[in-house]
């Protein structure tokens, strides 16, 4: 038996019926899908069935639900909506503002109906030409409120509303307080500070709100404070800043001051007497601008000229010009302008003006002498020669450091000691101390005999030793073990030592260690880093110059010029400074940048000065360098020289006579012939011969009045032959070279 359901049963009547035989859970399933989808077909057709609670479309209205409610009532799914339905008592303020009344319009659909000045789809707004008062009301805008603000501020229309906004001070939501920085006086702000109070004071008075309330009270100490316009006794008041004995006030420019010249001190203390009043205020403290120097009351321009070309000086002729070379073979003289350029062909690598006048020079390979005046010279080769300073003795003997010249060669100061770096100083008594880089001393006397020998080991010179009064050399070095910058001095009686403390450094190099010069009495002025420090001559220390200038990492230190007239000049980096010793004086000149000085040389009251970049910067600097006999005559930094060293005059050179210029020979023996001037009676001769390596060589030896020499052995090819002419007082004159070829 099958039983018959009818479409539209409720799926619980089938499922308790009992009539159906248990299907399975699948038909179970199955049969309530199919009763749902039929009731969805059938929502929506305008029937209201037993299991809807409406089938309508478009909308009713609220009330019809409820008579509390108003508005579109939908009906959504079959199911009745009412969230578009509004509360009647609540509508008008909620939705309306309160400012209309809710209403029904097409739809059912809720508008406001704004009261009068009113507007906008909620009455949030007012009408055009009007705003919210306080109150909430819409009034014109010509009147901001009709309600009237609090106490102490003022109505403002701010974004379509009245605001009642604090006047200026007052803070608070209702106004009745005061802003930071004010304080209430009487239901007023009043500034509690000076800078915002209205209070004036007299001349005599200052606002003080310490108190947290501006009073006035006298301006300073020494005032009645009664009467703040009355000062104490023995003070006066002083252009309305206080009572005062004294005062600093701006100085005045004094008219007398040279031109170049400004003002460094700009104000002067005046005094206050109960007779006179206030003085008058003093001039100015003035100084020379950069690059001037104050001399005889002018400032002075300081660099007379500047040339890129010299290395490094060669020393002063008898006219007191600088001779200078460079390493391309280039004479420079120069007095207040480079003068004269001669090129000589030689790449010297340091030289030294002689006693005659000629450049005893150095090259890398060779060294020899040349008549910067002609251009005649000879030039012998030597490999190994050490970069030495070239000095000369009183007698005018000419050191290569660690030999010295003896026509036609370089003889060693110490047979074990050739070909060392070193340097040697002459003393007053014409003997020698000859300092070696690698810790030697040798002493000669002026007959180039030992006179002692000593190793101080574990130093390494410097090259700037300096001779002492009383028989003492002073000696720069540079300690490893201990890594420290010293000064040694020795006793040259003995060859003793004695460190000088008070010059010892930490430092980390050689070229770091102090220089010193000496002066007339006997004190040292070391350089150290940019500063100077003088000792007298027990080795107190007299003063230094680190509170006039400020020290700079110094590339190496330079002996310094010290002049008779107590200026001393030196290096500080890349300055060259100087001050006076009477009245601490100072003045500076600044090199440009890489430009560090290498050599300083005084002379003529000029400053020379070489630096690492190959240039020569001249500056006007007043005063004769110091002392009868001090180091810096005659040192490796060659200052003003010329003043203590022997003038002697050149042998006149012999004129060539055989054979004639470009000969040319095929057999020897080759005879050489030369006239000599007569005045040179007594003087020695010698043929040199000069082969395609440039060098010369010596093929008839220095004899009195020697005139000819025969020449064999020769191998073929080009030559030049000159002859070197020597006077008894060792000064030497080189002739006109003649060329030949050999076949």
């Amino acid at each position: 038996m099958r039983c018959k359901i009818p479409a539209l049963i409720l799926f619980m009547a089938i499922f308790f019926a009992g009539c159906a035989k248990d299907p399975g859970e699948m038909r179970i399933k199955e049969t309530i899908a199919d009763i749902e989808k039929e009731k969805a077909e059938k929502c929506g057709d305008g029937v209201t069935d037993s299991w809807e609670e409406c089938d309508y479309s478009g909308n009713l209205s609220c009330s019809e639900h409820s008579d509390e409610l108003l508005g579109p009532l939908r009906c959504t799914e079959c199911r009745i909506d009412i969230s578009g339905c509004a509360e009647k008592k609540k509508c008008d303020s909620d939705i309306c503002n309160g400012n209309g009344l809710c209403t029904e319009g097409n739809s059912h659909y809720i508008y406001c109906k704004c009261f009068a000045l009113f507007t906008g789809t909620t009455c949030d707004r007012c009408i055009d030409n009007h705003h919210f008062d306080l109150d909430g009301k819409c009034i014109n805008n010509t009147e901001c409120t009709l309600v009237g603000c609090m106490e102490n501020s003022t109505c403002q229309i701010i974004s379509g509303k009245a605001e009642c906004v604090c006047n200026d001070h007052y803070a608070g939501p209702d106004c009745d307080a005061c802003e930071a920085g004010y304080y209430m006086d009487n239901g007023i702000c009043k500034g509690a500070l000076c800078s915002n109070t209205g209070l004036v004071c007299t001349e005599f008075e200052k606002c003080d709100d310490s108190s947290g309330k501006p009073r006035c009270i006298c301006k300073g100490a020494n005032q009645n404070p009664q009467d703040c316009s009355e000062c104490d006794e023995g003070y006066g008041w002083y252009r309305n800043e206080g009572c005062f004995k004294e005062k600093s006030v701006p100085c005045a420019t004094d008219p007398e001051k040279p031109e170049n010249s400004t003002d460094v001190i700009k104000t002067v203390k005046i005094k206050y007497s109960e007779e006179t009043g206030w003085s008058e205020p003093g001039f100015c403290e003035w100084k020379c601008i950069s690059g001037h120097y104050l001399h005889k009351g002018e400032c002075r321009d300081m660099l007379v000229f500047f040339s890129s070309g010299p290395e490094f000086p060669f020393g002063f002729d008898k006219n007191g010009d600088l001779i200078a070379g460079d390493t391309e073979g280039k004479i420079y003289v120069a007095a207040t302008e480079i003068t004269d350029t001669i090129s000589s062909g030689i790449p010297f690598t340091n030289g030294r003006l002689g006693a005659d006048g000629n450049i005893f020079f150095r090259t890398f390979s060779g060294y020899g002498v040349i008549n910067y005046e002609t251009g005649t010279n000879f030039y012998f080769r030597k490999d190994n020669i050490p970069k030495n300073q070239i000095t000369i003795t009183r007698d005018g003997t000419v050191f290569f450091g660690d030999t010295y010249f003896s026509f036609p060669d370089l003889i060693p100061i110490h047979p074990d000691l050739e070909h060392e770096n070193a340097v040697t100083l002459t003393d007053s008594y014409e003997n020698t101390v000859t300092v070696y880089k690698n810790g030697y001393v040798v002493y000669s006397d002026n007959e180039r005999n030992t006179l002692w020998f000593q190793d101080y080991p574990g130093y390494v010179f410097s090259e700037h030793p300096a001779l002492t009064y009383g028989g003492f050399v002073f000696i720069p070095h540079f300690q490893e073990s201990t890594n420290r910058v010293s000064g040694l001095v020795v006793n040259l009686s003995d060859g003793e030592f004695v460190d000088f403390d008070e010059t010892s450094y930490t430092d980390s190099s050689l070229k770091y260690t102090p220089a010193v010069s000496v002066d007339s009495d006997n004190r040292k002025f070391v350089s150290y880093r940019g500063v100077i420090t003088v000792y007298d001559s027990d080795g107190k220390v007299l003063f230094d110059t680190s509170l006039l200038f400020d020290e700079r990492f110094s590339v190496e230190n330079l002996p310094p010029a010290v002049t008779a007239e107590k200026t001393v000049y030196f290096a500080n980096d890349r300055q060259i400074l100087a001050f006076r010793e009477t009245d601490f004086l100072t003045w500076s000149y600044d090199l440009p940048a890489y430009s560090f000085p290498r050599t300083l040389l005084h002379n003529n009251e000029t400053l020379y000065i070489f630096t690492s970049k190959g240039e020569l910067f001249v500056l006007y600097a007043p005063g004769t360098i110091a002392g009868e006999w001090p180091h810096m005559y005659h040192d490796s930094a060659l200052s003003g020289m010329t003043g203590y060293l022997p003038q002697f005059q050149k042998p006149a050179a012999s004129i060539l006579t055989s054979p004639d210029d470009d000969s040319s020979f095929s057999t020897e023996p080759i005879t050489f012939s030369w006239n000599n001037d007569p005045e040179n009676a007594g003087a020695k001769h010698a043929l040199l011969i000069r082969d395609a390596t440039g060098y010369d060589k010596v093929y008839a030896g220095l004899q009195t009045d020697r005139s000819t020499a025969a020449v064999n052995g020769l191998a073929a090819g080009n030559y030049e032959w000159r002859v070197v002419s020597i006077k008894p007082d060792g000064a030497i004159n080189v002739s006109y070279a003649r060329s030949f070829t050999v076949k």
